[in-house]
């Protein structure tokens, strides 16, 4: 049995929750982001702990993979779900699932939006920064501290929609630079991530990059995003 969190602003709950053995629900609705992850790991009482998304679609098999994982002593195994609900080819093109398990390096970007990690790895853990990119900061908390984090694939499937995504971008985009100092650079680095995903990825994630990272643009250049893009989850 562990512990579940769930950072939810409008309580909503993952799919298929019932397949995790949860001892005690935790749904976290305070804001900033930071903050409600750190209020959610300070009512954490089990050694191993999980990190779900409201919109994630659970499998059957999910926990007790990532459970046999954990056993050998990782302090995090982490899945990133594919998307799912932007249509098939775009469902299809945009999976990031690889073949096998295997450790994260640093650097590599780790979000919240499905994972098992053990409390007493992040029991200390406080973000830089309270607003947004809190999954990332936490992933580089495990990673520049020696923990060992494992990337497992799964069938997980994370609900998404296009003007879901916008809202989520704009938001983060506002938010984002208060976090970077060098905002010119952040809007370049950005404007090419297009070019180098059609190099690699092809043509649909290079469309879905531009889709992305124009309203994320956007939420960089608004000063009142908060009040007009609020969306349930943030990217």
């Amino acid at each position: 049995m562990i512990d579940v969190c769930v950072v939810s602003r409008d309580r909503s709950l993952p799919k298929g929750l019932e397949y995790v053995p949860a001892s005690h629900l935790i749904i976290e609705t305070s804001t900033p982001v930071g903050d409600a992850r750190v209020a959610a790991i300070a009512q954490v009482k089990t050694e191993v702990f999980a990190f779900i998304d409201d919109d994630v679609e659970l499998t059957p098999d999910w926990y007790q993979k990532a459970m046999s994982h954990m056993n050998q002593g990782y302090a995090a195994v982490y899945s990133n779900p594919d998307r799912v609900g932007l249509g098939e080819r775009f469902d299809r093109a945009l999976s990031n699932q690889e073949e096998i398990s295997r450790l994260m390096r640093k650097g590599e970007r780790f979000n919240t939006n499905l994972c098992l990690i053990s409390r007493a790895t992040v029991v200390d853990w406080r973000p830089v920064n309270r607003r947004c990119y809190e999954d990332k900061d936490l992933g580089d908390w495990l990673l520049n501290s020696g923990h060992q984090v494992l990337l497992m694939p799964t069938d997980v499937k994370h609900h998404k929609t296009w003007w879901g995504i916008a809202k989520s971008a704009m938001w983060a985009g506002r938010e984002y630079k208060y976090v970077c100092k060098h905002s010119s650079i952040e809007y370049l680095r950005h404007t090419f991530m297009p070019v180098k995903a059609l190099v690699t990825r092809g043509l649909l994630p290079a469309i879905f990059i531009i889709w992305r990272n124009f309203f994320m643009i956007l939420g960089m250049l608004d000063t009142d995003v908060r009040n007009r893009f609020r969306p349930e989850t943030i990217e």
